[in-house]
């Protein structure tokens, strides 16, 4: 008897792991190869530059899956620019967000430099309901040349809450996806900026839409998904 209920125990733990990570609701493609392609436009609506993320890598971890995506920009002429590699991932039944993704326009003139990067990833819970209040996110770098501190980069991400639930139809498809609005907070050097935004989120897809504002609420600038690839 006590060795079938060892048995049943050593069962049990195993499946624990496994339990947790079914219940973390992926807001991202989780197939190898897959493409997203995004279009960002600028106050009037007028289009500027192309992201595309390509999953690199899936894999599946102590405390869920873990996804390799590499991301690149595409300016108005054609030109690619800005290769990054970024990653999304479940623990604890939660899917994250790498926030390095929110500062990868800004670290691409320090390239040839060295960089050390501090994250708080955003986290999407398993269920998410109107009104929900959500955790924030930051990141920080630090870039240093030769050992010599040249500037430090920070964005935070606060005030996320859950509006509710919408339907959206892009160049991409229509997709049922949840409403999130937030404040940004950056800073590089002394330099400050504050925008508020909104996003909308797709499970098996991630980002369908997104829209910063100024202080006063005019649209600064958006973009949409319009392609899955």
């Amino acid at each position: 008897m006590k060795k079938l209920f060892l048995i049943s125990l050593a069962g049990f733990l195993f499946l624990i792991p496994f339990t947790k990570a079914q219940e973390c609701t992926v807001y991202f493609p989780t197939k190898k190869g897959e493409k997203l392609v995004y279009q960002y436009y600028d106050a009037k609506s007028k289009p500027t530059s192309k992201v595309y993320y390509d999953v690199q890598d899936v894999i599946q971890t102590d405390t869920g899956l873990k996804i390799t995506t590499q991301q690149w920009f595409e300016t108005s002429d054609g030109q690619i620019i800005d290769t990054f590699f970024l990653d999304y991932y479940c623990k604890n039944g939660e899917f994250y967000i790498d926030m390095k993704s929110t500062l990868n326009a800004m670290l691409s003139k320090y390239e040839d430099m060295d960089l050390e990067v501090t994250t708080k990833d955003l986290a999407l819970p398993a269920t998410l309901k109107e009104g929900d209040v959500l955790p924030d996110g930051s990141a920080t770098v630090v870039v240093k040349n030769n050992g010599i501190k040249m500037a430090t980069i920070t964005n935070k991400i606060t005030n996320r809450k859950v509006i509710g639930k919408e339907k959206v139809t892009t160049p991409a498809g229509t997709f049922d996806c949840v409403k999130i609005t937030y404040d940004t907070d950056g800073k590089v050097g002394f330099v400050k900026s504050h925008a508020k935004g909104a996003v909308w989120y797709a499970k098996g897809i991630g980002s369908v839409k997104m829209e910063t504002y100024n202080k006063k609420g005019k649209l600064e600038s958006s973009s949409q998904l319009i392609k899955v690839e």
